[in-house]
């Protein structure tokens, strides 16, 4: 190791793992060389930034639950995608319009709750939210650990994924959070990971921080979208049409 960068042979030897695979990830686009050494010819050596090791241990921990390559690329990229900046700025933007937009729903909803084509809309509207609820928390340092929740579901004739980052320290079931707002689910798996130490690419402005960290509408929300999602499966159920429940 020379210059706090790492070539593919000894990110290998850190991980304990093949350099072959190492070797595949990078040639997949899973870790990321430094761009200096990214190029063809003889004698160049890729090496690869701390980041990009730390990138490669999350690798390392799904390649062990035997996840295919673009599903190893996905929660890489995923977890790369929520330390930008700019979206970073987007995401609190969303969450604090959400909260308000949420507090005038509850409002709205009567006693006798809604029909299944509108709490459907609302399913779909609080899973968009739990995603970027996701991407947040991916970017905000916490103690103990989070959840990895990579859930599957059909839909038509496929199989899809989606990724979710959610903290042990909230109220939520992880099976819940699995479900929410996924027709044809299917199942879902969950590693865990030391935000911390684990996830975070780098630390935030302090100003922005404080605003995702005052972001007490979430677990609100969270439990607004299962209780609809749970009251959408029964309405389907009820009216016989042949569609796939919710969360059932």
């Amino acid at each position: 190791m020379s210059d706090d960068t790492f070539t593919i042979s000894e990110l290998a030897s850190v991980l304990e793992e093949k350099v072959r695979t190492v070797q595949f990830w990078a040639d997949s686009g899973v870790i990321r060389p430094v761009r200096a050494s990214n190029r063809r010819g003889k004698g160049t050596i890729r090496r690869f930034t701390a980041t990009e090791l730390k990138l490669a241990r999350v690798a390392h921990r799904l390649a062990l639950t035997n996840s295919p390559i673009g599903e190893i690329r996905e929660v890489v990229d995923t977890i790369r995608a929520s330390h930008s900046s700019q979206a970073l700025e987007v995401g609190v933007s969303m969450s604090e319009k959400a909260a308000a937009w949420a507090s005038k729903l509850a409002d709205k909803v009567g006693p006798g709750g809604l029909n299944e084509t509108q709490a459907k809309k609302i399913c779909d509207a609080f899973a968009q939210f739990v995603v970027l609820m996701s991407n947040l928390y991916l970017a905000v340092s916490h103690s103990g650990p989070t959840f990895l929740v990579i859930s599957y579901f059909r839909e038509h004739t496929e199989v899809n994924r989606r990724i979710l980052f959610w903290p042990a320290d909230q109220s939520a079931q992880l099976t819940d959070i699995a479900k929410v707002g996924l027709q044809g689910f299917l199942g879902f798996k969950t590693l865990v990971f030391n935000a911390e130490e684990e996830l975070r690419l780098f630390a935030l402005p302090s100003d922005l921080e404080d605003r995702l960290r005052k972001d007490p509408a979430s677990i609100h929300l969270l439990n607004m979208a299962l209780s609809l999602q749970h009251q959408s499966a029964r309405a389907g159920s009820a009216s016989d049409k042949g569609s796939e429940p919710w969360a059932e």
